[in-house]
C-alpha cells in the first residue's frame, strides 16, 4: 500500500503508531542465563553440510507455501526469545522452528569474492574467495512486488572461511535490507540494479500504513534486546580468516544487482522467490556487487532514520550465486546470527549486550518514549532546512520558550541548549548533525534540576526529516526519543508544544498533517 494514497486520518494514525517503536519498556531484572541445548552457543558445520540440509525437504515451485505472522506474535514472549537467540547463537542450523520474521524466503549458494584492494581486514581483503550461503526474503507475506506498492526485502548471508567446502568452520554472517519500513517499489520485480540493500538501511515507519501496529510492537521487542536495531555492524566479516593483523571494519556495506543482469520489467509482479529461483536455474548466475565505505552518517530515531553514505566509486567484489533452493529447511532451519552492537566495532570487549550479561532472549531494557508529528510548509525545502539548521536562532521562534537558550560550544558541532518542560529546566549538551536539505538532528545529554537540588539524567534525540514536494512545498516529519524518568508523563505535552511551534513558524496556512 502506498502511504501517499491513504486518507488523512489513517496517515496520521500510521505515523504515530510507528513512533511507538521507541516507547517505554518496564525494566526487569536480568535472570540467570541457562544455555539451552537446542540453541548452542557454537555449532560449527561445513558448507557442504548446510547445502545438503537446504536441498532436503524441497518445495514444489508450482505450489509454494505462503506463511503469514499474526499481529499478536509481534510483541509476544516468543518474539523476545527469538530476537535474543538471533543475537546470541552462532549456530548455523537449528532444529525446525517457526520463523517469526521474513517467513517466506529463497536460499542461495555461491561464492564471496573480493578482488579489489582496500584497507579492511579479514574477508574484506583482496583475494578472498570463499563459499557463501544466503537467504533472500520479503519482510512479510507480500511476496509479489507491484509498482507503487510498499515492500521491504532482506538479504542475509553467511560466509564459510575455509578453502575446503567439507571443513566445519565458524561462519561470518552479514545482514542487509532495503528500507525497513518499506520502499515504494518503482517496478514489479526486485532483480534490478536500482534496488539497494545495506547494513544501515533507512527506516520510514509511516510506509507501513495499516500494518503499523505490529511494526510498533516489533520495535519495542528489538528495543529490549539491543541498543541499535536498525544498523548491523560488519565485524564478523572483518574478524574472520585473519592472520594476526588488527581488525579493520568498514562502517557501511551495500549490495546491488550487477548492471549486466538488468532486464525489462514485464509488470507481472511475480513471487520474488520464483523470480530469483528462475533467474539462477534458467538464465545465469545471480551476481550482486559489494561496495563499502567509512564515510557517511546516520541520523534520526529508529522509526524515522536516514543514512547518507559516500560510497566508494567502484565495488570491491561481488556475491556470485550459482544455485537457488526452495525448501522447508530454508524457511525453518537455517539460522543467521545478527551481530550485537559494539561501541567500538573493532573491539569485542565493547559489546553492550555481552557486557550486560544477557543472552537467549533476556532483555536489555531501555526506558524511553517516542513522539512525533508531521506538517506541510509552503516554504521550499532549502529555506526550511536553513532555518532548522540555525540552532542558535531556535529561541527566537519558540514563543513559549521550549528552547530558551542555545549557544555554540567550543567543541565543533556541539551546542549548549536550555529546555523548559512543564516547569522543569533541562541543561543539555547537544551534538548537531545535518544532511543538506534532508535532515537535521540533535543528540542531547543533560540533567534536569528537581526539588532539593537533586538532578536526574535526560537524553533526547530530536530529528527533522525534510521532503521536497512536487508543488515546491516541504513536508516536515519530526520525531523525538526521550530517555527520562518522567518522560512518559511529559510526552503528550511535549508533542503538542513542538507541533504547535513548528506550525506557527513554518506553516502560515495552518494546515497540519500530523500531531
Amino acid at each position: 500500500m502506498d502511504i501517499r494514497h491513504l486518507s488523512f486520518h489513517v496517515r496520521i494514525a500510521a505515523l504515530l503508531l510507528g513512533m511507538l517503536m521507541g516507547s517505554a519498556c518496564t525494566p526487569k531484572p536480568v535472570a540467570t542465563i541457562q544455555k539451552s541445548p537446542t540453541h548452542p552457543i557454537t555449532s560449527w558445520v561445513s558448507f557442504d553440510e548446510v547445502l545438503q540440509l537446504l536441498r532436503s525437504r524441497p518445495y514444489d515451485p508450482a505450489h509454494l507455501p505462503l506463511k503469514s505472522i499474526p499481529a499478536a506474535d509481534m510483541g509476544s514472549p516468543e518474539m523476545l526469545r527469538d530476537a535474543g537467540r538471533t543475537l546470541d547463537s552462532s549456530a548455523d542450523i537449528l532444529p525446525p522452528f517457526r520463523r517469526l520474521l521474513h517467513p517466506n524466503g529463497v536460499c542461495l549458494a555461491g561464492e564471496w569474492i573480493i578482488d579489489r584492494e582496500n584497507p579492511y581486514s579479514g574477508l574484506f581483503k583482496a583475494g578472498s574467495r570463499f563459499p557463501l550461503v544466503a537467504r533472500l526474503s520479503p519482510s512479510n507475506d507480500a511476496v509479489a512486488p507491484h509498482r507503487l506498492h510498499v515492500m521491504s526485502i532482506g538479504l542475509v548471508g553467511k560466509v564459510f572461511p575455509a578453502q575446503d567446502r567439507r571443513t566445519p568452520v565458524q561462519t561470518a554472517n552479514f545482514i542487509t535490507q532495503t528500507d525497513i519500513g518499506g520502499y515504494i517499489s518503482p517496478k514489479s520485480k526486485i532483480l534490478y540494479s536500482g534496488l539497494v540493500l545495506t547494513n544501515a538501511p533507512d527506516v520510514t515507519a509511516a510506509n507501513r500504513g495499516l500494518d503499523l501496529p505490529g511494526f510498533a510492537r516489533l520495535g519495542k521487542i528489538f528495543d529490549r534486546v539491543d541498543v541499535m536495531k536498525t544498523e548491523r555492524q560488519l565485524y564478523p566479516l572483518a574478524e574472520a580468516y585473519r592472520s594476526g593483523e588488527p581488525t579493520r571494519t568498514p562502517k557501511f556495506l551495500k549490495l546491488t544487482l550487477h548492471p549486466a543482469l538488468e532486464t525489462p520489467d514485464d509488470g507481472s509482479g511475480q513471487d520474488v522467490r520464483l523470480e530469483v529461483w528462475q533467474q539462477v536455474r534458467q538464465k545465469s548466475p545471480l551476481v550482486y556487487d559489494i561496495t563499502v565505505s567509512d564515510r557517511g552518517e546516520t541520523v534520526g530515531p529508529d522509526f524515522l532514520r536516514r543514512s547518507r553514505v559516500h560510497w566508494e566509486v567502484a565495488p570491491i567484489g561481488r556475491l556470485v550465486f550459482t544455485e537457488a533452493i526452495l525448501s522447508k529447511a530454508c524457511d525453518d532451519q537455517i539460522h543467521f546470527q545478527h551481530p550485537a552492537w559494539r561501541e567500538d566495532v573493532n573491539d569485542p570487549g565493547s559489546s553492550v549486550r555481552a557486557r550486560n550479561g544477557v543472552a537467549f532472549g533476556q532483555p536489555l531494557v531501555v526506558d524511553q518514549v517516542a513522539i512525533g508529528g508531521e506538517l506541510l510548509s509552503p516554504s521550499p525545502v532549502s529555506r526550511v532546512f536553513s532555518e532548522l539548521n540555525n540552532i542558535t536562532a531556535w529561541p527566537t521562534w519558540m514563543p513559549d520558550h521550549l528552547v530558551s537558550a542555545a549557544t555554540e560550544s567550543p567543541q565543533a558541532g556541539f551546542y549548549h541548549l536550555t529546555f523548559n518542560v512543564e516547569g522543569q529546566v533541562v541543561q543539555a549538551l547537544c551534538k548537531h548533525d545535518a544532511l543538506h536539505d534532508a535532515a537535521v538532528s540533535l543528540h542531547c545529554r543533560g540533567t534536569t534540576q528537581t526539588a532539593f537540588f537533586f538532578t536526574r539524567p535526560v537524553e533526547q534525540d530530536l530529528t527533522f526529516v525534510l521532503t521536497a514536494m512536487p508543488d515546491g512545498k516541504t513536508r516536515i516529519a519530526w520525531g523525538l526519543v526521550l530517555k527520562s524518568k518522567h518522560g512518559s508523563e511529559l510526552s503528550d505535552t511535549l508533542q503538542n508544544r513542538i507541533q504547535r511551534q513548528l506550525v506557527r513558524h513554518f506553516n502560515q496556512s495552518g494546515k497540519v498533517n500530523g500531531g
